[in-house]
């Protein structure tokens, strides 16, 4: 359903949150980078960032950046980074890390 909203008769979104970077159509996908709701501590530098602009824009990079922070913290613990990778996911890959293919968790 996912990969070919077409055939099932769903309205399809092209974008490039894919591991390959490529421009296709799919089911409807927000990367976690796209999406943040505030702004976050980085304790690394012992300052706030700002994710998002006047207009309610979020910074891409800044977010994704923030995210990683949590992600390099886990990579020792590979089951709990899977599945953050999973819910708090940049590609459509990712999102489907714990279930497989057209199946979010």
């Amino acid at each position: 359903m996912f990969y070919n909203p077409i055939a099932f008769n769903i309205l399809p979104y092209r974008h490039n949150n894919f591991d390959s970077g490529e421009y296709k159509l799919s089911g409807f996908f927000v990367s976690a980078a796209d999406f943040i709701l505030k702004d976050g501590y980085e304790p690394e530098e012992g300052k706030y960032i700002r994710f998002i602009d006047d207009r309610g824009v979020v910074n891409r990079e800044e977010a994704k950046k923030f995210r990683n922070l949590t992600r390099n913290n886990l990579l020792s613990l590979p089951k709990e980074y899977k599945r953050e990778c999973a819910e708090h996911c940049f590609t459509a890959e990712e999102a489907f890390a714990l279930e497989g293919e057209n199946q979010f968790d």
